[in-house]
């Protein structure tokens, strides 16, 4: 303690050459603080020496026949509770585990849980009988199936709708004053975005991306559109995407949007489709259903003029740029990005890298 308290720069400085460690000990003036330093010294290593002792009683404790698993040899009326005979802690222990569990089951039943609300036989599913096809059959019935659906999405195809993507330089059109003013969209376009922003209780920034797309959807000859929404999980960028296919809904253009995402969990999240699949892009670069020609890719994008691209932060470099060359070669429009389609992307840089180890090389 002297040592530790106690200034010095040699051992003649602690004591004297005729006194004992003791006396020096004993005539030092320690103060209040290193007083109540030197009575705490020991008491972590008393803890620890409790601990392995508590530890080595358990340890032999456990070792000897518990008198519950002993067969008695007569019945005298007194019951038993091994509990009351064990270690103090581990009683109180017991006490507070079974007191916790009784407060838990008569909140239960006081609640109704235990309270059978029907039989249970009568919920036992009908048996199913699964039809019985091979590999082949599964994908042909998945074509049909995925046939079926552009057919319906296309159902209010028209020719008409692709004057909206193909625009010329210098075209002339004849146009009324009204095109001319502020407000020259139609009163029932108009009432339809307001409607559909109260419906969906759009905040301002979703509000303004919506309405970013809506008025470009319903103008006249609009330049490509190439937007990014941001925002990290929970932003809304869903509800946009949602109030989006209910606005051409409501106009009798669902074929105009189609949504797609990088893996299958996210298109199926979005009620769309992989970009791999809608543009013929395979991800190994093999495989006779990814040799998908130009016709049937056109075929796909028959009418469409917007692209939703969720999560965009999974794309590489690479996959933006196959992206970009499948929609030119197959909208014939090699000097555009992605072929002139009106893009929309949206997801967050900071959440999900590119897949399959392409951090190196994303966005």
């Amino acid at each position: 303690m002297l040592t530790l308290f106690k200034p010095w720069r040699s051992g003649s400085d602690l004591k004297k050459v005729d006194q004992t460690w003791d006396s020096a000990f004993v005539n030092h003036q320690f103060t209040l603080l290193q007083k109540d330093l030197m009575d705490n010294f020991e008491l972590r290593f008393e803890c620890l020496d409790s601990r392995d002792d508590y530890h080595a009683q358990r340890k032999a404790q456990s070792m000897e026949i518990d008198p519950t698993f002993l067969e008695p040899e007569y019945d005298d009326g007194v019951h038993f509770d091994p509990f009351k005979c064990s270690d103090d802690g581990m009683v109180v222990r017991e006490q507070r585990r079974q007191l916790e569990m009784q407060e838990m089951t008569d909140l239960l039943v006081n609640m109704g849980w235990t309270n059978a609300k029907c039989d249970l036989n009568n919920q036992v599913p009908a048996p199913f009988d699964y039809p019985d096809k091979n590999a082949k059959a599964w994908k042909l019935e998945i074509a049909q199936m995925k046939s079926q659906v552009i057919s319906n999405r296309n159902k209010n195809n028209d020719q008409s709708s692709h004057k909206f993507r193909n625009k010329y330089p210098d075209q002339v059109e004849i146009l009324n004053k009204y095109a001319f003013e502020e407000k020259f969209r139609s009163t029932q376009t108009r009432n339809l975005i307001y409607e559909l922003c109260i419906e969906y209780e759009l905040n301002p920034e979703q509000e303004r991306a919506f309405r970013i797309v809506a008025n470009h959807a319903v103008s006249k000859i609009p330049e490509q559109l190439k937007m990014y929404i941001g925002g990290m999980a929970g932003t809304g960028n869903t509800r946009v995407l949602v109030t989006l296919k209910q606005f051409f809904a409501k106009r009798q253009e669902s074929h105009r949007m189609i949504a797609v995402a990088p893996t299958g969990t996210a298109a199926a999240l979005l009620q769309g489709s992989t970009y791999h699949s809608v543009f013929g892009i395979n991800p190994k670069e093999e495989g006779e259903f990814w040799n998908m020609s130009v016709s049937q890719i056109c075929s796909r994008l028959n009418g469409v003029n917007y692209v939703f691209l969720d999560e965009v932060s999974m794309l590489s470099r690479k996959d933006m740029y196959k992206i970009s060359a499948k929609l030119a070669t197959a909208l014939n429009l090699p000097h555009l990005p992605f072929g002139g389609m009106n893009m929309i992307f949206a997801g967050d840089f900071a959440q999900l890298p590119p897949a399959m180890g392409g951090e190196n090389v994303s966005l």
